[in-house]
């Protein structure tokens, strides 16, 4: 990673409570997952500042791949814009406006994903879910934050993750908790 991008995840790593960005050990492994498996096409559940997308255009950068990332706050997009612009990342990452939700409903589903990172409203956690799983190719990969400091949130995500006979699922304890999702068929 070049000295210029280091020192802006550095200065968003200071802005975390206010973005609610992912925790670095938990960004460093995703990008691990990404170049370790050459995934290319990406989703992004939740922009925020841009901080987690910088690392998946790191590693979209590396695998040839692509990110499309929603958000649902304009004020938002605009910061993740100019921090990607800044990092020289732009380039490998579209982002949309709007509810994930609606989003994802009017999505070509023709592509299938190879990874998606949630980090978003945790109580539509489980619709996500329901509309990304058909479009996640086996062999591929979830990841969502958070899950274990808003379990109660996430509840009900967990279940049908963890009880769904075409995954793997497994914890990672950093931060607030992920839940990775290996699709094995």
């Amino acid at each position: 990673m070049d000295e210029k991008t280091e020192s802006k995840l550095h200065e968003l790593e200071q802005t975390k409570k206010e973005f609610w960005n992912i925790a670095r050990e938990s960004a460093e492994l995703i990008f691990k997952y990404i170049t370790e498996n050459n995934y290319k096409n990406i989703f992004e559940i939740g922009t925020s500042n841009g901080y987690s997308t910088i690392w998946l255009a790191m590693a979209a950068k590396q695998t040839g791949g692509h990110i499309t990332s929603f958000e649902f706050w304009e004020k938002r997009i605009v910061l993740a814009e100019a921090n990607l612009e800044y990092c020289s990342l732009r380039e490998y990452v579209d982002i949309i406006q709007g509810s994930a939700l609606d989003s994802l409903k009017k999505i070509d589903k023709t592509n299938p994903l190879d990874f998606v990172l949630i980090d978003a409203n945790k109580k539509e956690y489980i619709k996500y879910f329901e509309l990304l799983h058909p479009m996640l190719k086996p062999g591929g990969m979830f990841v969502a934050d958070n899950v274990i400091s808003h379990k109660k949130s996430v509840q009900e995500f967990l279940d049908a993750a963890e009880n769904h006979p075409d995954y793997k699922t497994y914890y990672v304890e950093y931060d607030g908790g992920l839940l990775v999702g290996e699709k094995i068929k």
